[in-house]
């Protein structure tokens, strides 16, 4: 499949990489090896075979899983058991431990809210009020 400049259609570009990296709240950079074309004619540039895209979203994936493995011994050290944090914020028993397997970007920013609050957990709890801003029904 021959490749042509987007600009201008020609087939004359020069293809490079480059290490680039990407992190999440609370995660490490993840390094990935990024694609960029010039084209000789024009001199537009850019990423014209479209790779660049997934090898993203895999090191985005990476570094949430990280961050979340981060998060979670985070909440360990605190004392915080993972049935204590799904009671308290009303979610289905065992998510934590399915998170491990790959969590959504839902998951970890619901992760880093915990760890960020101080005592949100207790006063949750305390307080009897669920996520969901309903009053606790004993």
């Amino acid at each position: 499949m021959t490749i042509y400049c987007p600009g201008c259609g020609s087939e004359a570009f020069k293809r490079t990489y480059e290490e680039r990296s990407i992190s999440v709240p609370f995660g490490p950079k993840v390094e990935y090896l990024a694609a960029n074309c010039v084209c000789s004619v024009c001199m537009l540039d850019g990423d014209f075979y479209q790779e660049n895209d997934s090898k993203i979203t895999e090191a985005e994936a990476k570094s949430r899983q990280a961050a979340y493995e981060a998060l979670v011994q985070n909440l360990s050290l605190r004392n915080y058991a993972p049935p204590y944090i799904e009671r308290v914020l009303r979610i289905p028993q065992g998510s934590i431990k399915r998170w491990k397997h790959g969590c959504s970007p839902e998951a970890a920013a619901l992760l880093m809210l915990v760890c960020m609050v101080p005592n949100v957990l207790e006063d949750l709890d305390l307080r009897g009020v669920s996520v969901t801003g309903t009053e606790k029904c004993t």
